[in-house]
Order: structure tokens, then sequence, then C-alpha cells
């Protein structure tokens, strides 16, 4: 190995990333150690090396916000309870409407599995409707045999004065009849859509909306004590502002829009992020957007880190998150570990009773 070889840009790089054998190492490391104007040559090389990392990594950030941006407005991040209500014909929000179509309009197979889901639901609905039927006509023909039905029908073509109005007292054997017909009819309405209601309910009496608990730290640094933040922080920490007022306010379409935004920077002054990111899928299950807020609360609930105070709320949230869309068996585990909680274990036992 010559001297020249040592400055051999391949070389170094080489030394730099960690690629060299261990004859090379030693060689070229008594180099750096007896000549000091190489060792200022791999300074050099390495702060070059280190910046052009940075450079493409910060390039390749750009690049995903980028293509985030992109595929949500072409409707790929539109959440599960959305495009449900979308098939079902009551999907209100008109931005959510114009990305859906806009993803049929540019993928066909996404626009055939929406037709085929549309399929399926309708023809649930039919089924459904036809068991009613058939269940009322076996309820009508038994009552036909208990004779409730022996009076004869009015004519249309009879005069008026001529036609006679038959009262007859039931027998107790036909009110019995009766009361059967509507207890199975009750039946039938709430066993068609039990399943889906359980659910609903189950979310609907235990879900509440947490407070704001940002603000209040957030506050100090507002004022006359942002003077110690840059311009950049001072935006950012308006936004962040902005974005939990809209949150107080119950308007969770703005305070998912702002949050969002926000997760996307690089936010130094307040810690832990995970409040930010618990918040941003609590105004998505606020929205009824759960399938949104499951992957948030999944991510914070495996990789919580130990300043986060709200880890028995991320757990307790994302099982009920799970029960309104029916994967029961995930919320079972999340509710038995959450049993003995002092905040939620009353909740958890009760939900797990109901489930089981």
């Amino acid at each position: 190995m010559t001297p020249q070889d040592f400055y051999d840009i391949e070389f170094i790089e080489a030394y730099l990333n960690g690629d060299l054998n261990e004859d090379q190492l030693q060689r070229i490391e008594k180099k750096i150690a007896e000549d000091l104007e190489f060792a200022a040559e791999i300074e050099l090389h390495k702060s070059a090396l280190i910046a052009i990392k940075k450079t493409a990594q910060e390039q390749i950030r750009n690049d995903l916000r980028l293509a985030t941006n992109l595929l949500d407005k072409e409707g790929f991040f539109v959440g599960e309870d959305e495009l449900s209500a979308y098939i079902r014909g009551d999907l209100k929000d008109s931005e959510s409407i114009r990305k859906i179509e806009r993803r049929k309009q540019i993928d066909q197979a996404f626009a055939a599995e929406l037709e085929l889901e549309a399929l399926v639901a309708q023809s649930l609905r039919k089924e459904a409707q036809k068991q009613i039927q058939k269940d009322l006509d076996v309820v009508q023909d038994s009552l036909k045999k208990e004779g409730f039905f022996d009076s004869p029908p009015l004519s249309v073509t009879q005069p008026e004065e001529k036609k006679i109005r038959v009262i007859s007292i039931l027998s107790t054997k036909s009110r019995v009849w009766i009361a059967a017909a509507s207890v199975l009819l009750i039946i039938l309405a709430v066993g068609i859509f039990m399943n889906k209601s359980t659910g609903d309910d189950i979310f609907a009496d235990y879900y509440k909306v947490p407070a704001d608990v940002v603000t209040p730290a957030l506050k100090p640094l507002s004022g006359s004590g942002a003077v110690g933040l840059s311009s950049i922080e001072q935006t950012n920490l308006g936004e962040l502002l902005s974005a939990f007022d809209a949150y107080q306010k119950k308007d969770y379409g703005r305070s998912t829009k702002l949050l969002k935004k926000i997760l996307n920077k690089e936010i130094t002054f307040y810690q832990p992020k995970e409040d930010i990111e618990l918040y941003l899928a609590e105004s998505y299950l606020a929205q009824n957007m759960h399938m949104d807020a499951i992957l948030i609360l999944e991510g914070l609930n495996t990789s919580m880190n130990e300043k986060f105070r709200n880890r028995a709320l991320v757990s307790f949230h994302l099982a009920l998150a799970y029960i309104k869309v029916d994967q029961k068996v995930k919320a079972k585990i999340l509710l038995e570990g959450l049993e003995n909680h002092a905040s939620y274990g009353t909740a958890a036992s009760e939900i797990l009773k109901a489930l089981n």
C-alpha cells in the first residue's frame, strides 16, 4: 500500500463507512495518529459525508411529505368510517366525497371494490327484508288458523249505507297470538342490527372526549414568555395553540387539520410529542373516524416513552375504538390489562362482562 493510496477518496470513504479490513484499518489509524495534515483531511471528508447524508435524509423527508399530501388529496387516506358512510349514501362531508370520487377516477380497482361493497350491502338489506317478510307470513298464517281474520272484508262496490263494520271480541288465545306477533317483530328488528348496536352502544356509553391538558403547559411560552423562542418556534407555537383552541371549541375537523400539519414539523418547545398525537387521535374519534384513530393509538400503545402520562387513556380508548369496528378480541386483551386500574378498572370490567 503506497502513501498515495491513503488519499484516495474511495479509500477514505470506505474508512468512514467502516468498510476496511483489519489490516487497512490499522494502517490508516496509524497514519492519522502520525500525520496531523492527513488527520485534518479525514475530518474534512467526515464533515462533508455527514452533510451529504443529512441533505439526502431531508430530501427524502420532503419527498415523502409531498407524496403523502398528494395521496391525501387523491383520496388514498380516507378512513373506513367515511367509506362506509359513502357506500350507504349518508356521507355529508363534501371534501371527503370529493376525495373518494377523485380516487375512483384514477384507481379502477378501488372503484370496483366500492361498487362490490355497495352491492353486498344492498343484498344484505334485501335478504333482511325477505327474512322479516317470511317470519311475518308465518305469524299471519298462525293467526288465520286461530280465526283472527274470519270477518269478511268490506267490498268497495257496496253502497256506503250497506257497509257493516263487524266488531268481535277477541278470544284469549287470539290475544296471545297478537302479543306473540308483536314480540316477534321486536326480536326481528333488534336481532338484525344487534351486532352493530352493541359496539355502538358501548362506545357511546364509555367514550368521553378528554379535556385539553396541553394548552395550560403552552400558555407560559406565549406572550412575554415567547422571547426565548425563535421566529419559527413562535409560529409553530401559534399553530399549536390554534389547534387546541379548535379542539376546545369542538371544531374537530379544524383541530385534525392543524395537528396533522404540526406533526410534520420539528417541535422542540413542547414534549412529549405523543401528547399531540393523542389529541389528533381523539379528534378523529370525535368525528367517528375510528380507523384513522386506531392507527395512531396503536402506534402510541407500542412506543409510549416514560414521559408520556396518558398510557391508560390510550389503552382504554383504543379498546373502545376496536369495539366500534368489531375487533373485540383485541379490545378484550387491552381491557383485561386495565381491570385493576384505579380510573378505568370498573369500566373495563363492565365492558368485558357486556362483551362476554
